[in-house]
């Protein structure tokens, strides 16, 4: 969910740069777009949690995680559709 969440974000032209730590990339995501911010930062901290943790998380752990990846993408869509919206492009 991790990386799909990252490939989504890269589209939308929010690229994690290699450096980045996962905490940083949540941060310059939050600050650039605020309405990505909660759903990041659930996602940020399950996948945190799974990569680095010492045990495997419970199964309400990954449905948490992939709820928020679904609220994500779904913002992402609605907020690029604003823009294009806003900007003529939008598609009827």
């Amino acid at each position: 969910v991790w990386r799909q969440a990252q490939r989504a974000l890269a589209r939308a032209g929010l690229p994690r740069p290699p450096s980045a730590a996962p905490w940083e990339f949540q941060r310059a995501v939050a600050a650039e777009v605020p309405a990505l911010a909660q759903d990041l930062g659930v996602l940020t901290g399950k996948y945190v949690a799974a990569r680095f943790g010492a045990t495997m998380p419970p199964e309400a752990e990954a449905e948490e995680a992939e709820a928020a990846f679904v609220r994500l993408y779904e913002t992402i869509r609605r907020l690029d559709n604003e823009a294009r919206a806003r900007n003529g492009n939008g598609t009827s």
